[in-house]
């Protein structure tokens, strides 16, 4: 089959990165597989974004084969969303608009993989890391993919986070259906599938070569307060998913030797305890997943004490919702540095600042008036991390 024939769609989500995007097109102009598209989503950029793009098109000749979209700023997971609209390609990569493309043979090199392993959904590697001057600096080493059930309990183990990474290059089948739903709606992990009341890992593989040049600089996402918040939601989201399929016994234990075992012998496999079975602990496990970010158990925001609250009652209260507002905004994962930001600055809509008193309460059922309204509170449980709660319609 023709090289040519199989076209790779790269986006890349941007805000305010004018001195730094046209470096991440020029590792993309040397690759030496040549059938890419490249749509880049300015994301409400305040510097000169808008017009620098259109000159960097121009500069090196490639209106043909490139696009600017440009939306308010809504965070990278709505960019993604927006950019993956624009997308015609059979793969997908994700290049941020201050990384860098590995290898002159990145694309050629993956491509091939894949055609030879039509069954893999993507290619998980390690990532070069860089400084903020471009320089090389460190290799972060991602371990080596396995699908298997162990798995998805390891990252209820290690707090929820994400036990492979957040960079990999995709079939874009599957990144319109699973990653586009777990990972860019979600804000979970994009290996793992959590629909269906399910607990499915997709078909990665792992390459001996880089798949990033990742920028590491004191602007990265999770050196701030909003950015702490905004990546706990979804590892709380990822955890208390997770708790309905695994129990996990002595977990602090568990936790523990795991992050020994790693210190001490890197790169070798945990076996985590664990049973198939909904979790019996779930208030201990998540209470010790906030603690280990915030000391104070997150008593100073009320999303944080909302979500122990709700898991240490274990309330069977009945929680009876009026109609809701046809016009009230339902939050995803996607959505979660709008929502921090609201929470932080006192602008969040009133309903969810008394949805979040109730949720201290405890209640073990909603109730509602519709099923458009069941569907909102469905969506939006999911987002406080309680997506296992019934909700009913009242007859």
């Amino acid at each position: 089959m023709g090289e040519l024939k199989k076209k790779v769609s790269v986006l890349t989500p941007t805000y305010n990165d004018a001195d730094s995007i046209e470096e991440t097109l020029l590792s993309l102009t040397r690759q030496t597989y040549t059938s890419w598209e490249w749509i880049v989503v300015n994301d409400g950029s305040t510097d000169n974004t808008s017009e620098r793009i259109p000159q960097l098109f121009e500069k090196y000749n490639i209106e043909d084969k490139a696009k600017l979209v440009s939306q308010e700023n809504a965070d990278q997971l709505n960019a993604l969303l927006h950019g993956l609209e624009c997308a015609s390609g059979d793969y997908i990569f994700v290049l941020h608009s201050d990384d860098q493309l590995p290898s002159d043979s990145f694309f050629s090199d993956c491509v091939k993989i894949m055609e030879e392993n039509p069954e893999a959904a993507g290619l998980f590697g390690d990532l070069m890391i860089m400084n903020e001057a471009s320089r090389v600096v460190g290799h972060q080493r991602v371990r080596e993919y396995h699908c298997c059930e162990e798995d998805p309990a390891l990252m209820l183990l290690w707090l929820g986070r994400n036990i492979y990474s957040d960079f990999a290059f995709h079939r874009a089948s599957v990144y319109r259906d699973s990653v586009k739903d777990n990972y860019l709606t979600w804000n979970m992990p994009l290996w793992i599938d959590l629909r269906d009341n399910d607990v499915r890992m997709l078909n990665y593989l792992s390459v001996p070569f880089p798949v990033l040049k990742y920028r590491v600089h004191a602007g990265n996402y999770i050196n701030n307060e909003l950015g702490k918040l905004n990546v706990i939601n979804g590892e709380l989201r990822t955890a208390s998913e997770l708790l309905n399929h695994y129990t996990i016994p002595r977990y602090s234990s568990q936790y523990f030797l795991f992050r020994v075992m790693n210190k001490l012998m890197p790169g070798k496999r945990f076996r985590v305890r664990y049973e198939k079975r909904p979790a019996q602990n779930r208030y201990e496990v998540l209470s010790f997943i906030v603690e280990k970010r915030y000391p104070d158990g997150g008593e100073g925001n009320l999303f944080l004490s909302s979500l122990l609250g709700f898991y240490r009652e274990e309330s069977e209260r009945e929680l009876v919702l009026p109609g809701l507002d046809p016009d009230l905004k339902i939050y995803y994962g996607k959505d979660v540095r709008m929502f921090n930001r609201r929470l932080l600055d006192g602008t969040l809509e009133p309903f969810y600042l008394s949805f979040m008193e109730e949720m201290k309460k405890g209640f073990g059922k909603i109730t509602v008036q519709s099923e458009a309204d069941r569907k909102k509170v469905k969506d939006f449980a999911r987002f406080f991390c309680i997506g296992h709660i019934e909700v009913e319609i009242r007859t």
